[in-house]
């Protein structure tokens, strides 16, 4: 049954496994050595997608420190301000501090992880992601999204019984 034209919120009802494959999109840094360095990911995001799990890890010496944010663009900012006109895929994800959300990790081989189901409009455009290092050093930091695109058709006998959207 074609549910491309299903609202929104209907389709993100539908079971886990009706929306397919799922996919790693991440970006990193390696060798902050106490700078705000910037990445964006080789792969472009559908048009509208599902983030599924994030995941953003540490690797440095004892006491390290990276504050992390990820945003979507089209190419990868060099300065603050360029990075601050992009959109965050997950407004309220992070700490708010001095314009930036960010994704905080203390202390080396750290890693945080977090599940959910939360639709995306991307554009077209790749994951963009800041790093800075705030304390010690840091060998690394990245951010990894696992996804998937958003079902344009499911078997009939998935939603037998449910009533048909009429749009």
């Amino acid at each position: 049954m074609d549910v491309s034209k299903w609202p929104l919120d209907e389709i993100m009802q539908l079971p886990d496994h009706a929306f397919g494959r799922r996919w790693i999109v991440s970006v990193g840094r390696v060798g902050l050595n106490n700078n705000t360095l910037y990445d964006i990911s080789e792969l472009a995001l559908p048009e509208k997608f599902v983030i599924w799990e994030i995941i953003w890890c540490l690797d440095g010496v004892a006491g390290a420190a990276v504050n992390m944010e990820i945003a979507l663009g089209d190419l990868v900012p060099t300065t603050d301000p360029e990075f601050q006109l992009l959109t965050n895929p997950i407004p309220d994800l992070g700490v708010a501090w001095l314009g930036f959300r960010y994704l905080l990790l203390r202390n080396y081989q750290s890693w945080r992880r977090m599940t959910l189901r939360q639709s995306v409009h991307a554009s077209g455009r790749r994951l963009v992601g800041r790093f800075q290092e705030t304390a010690s050093a840091a060998a690394g930091a990245m951010i990894a999204l696992t996804v998937s695109s958003l079902p344009k058709e499911v078997p009939d006998w998935l939603i037998s019984g449910r009533r048909e959207f009429r749009g």
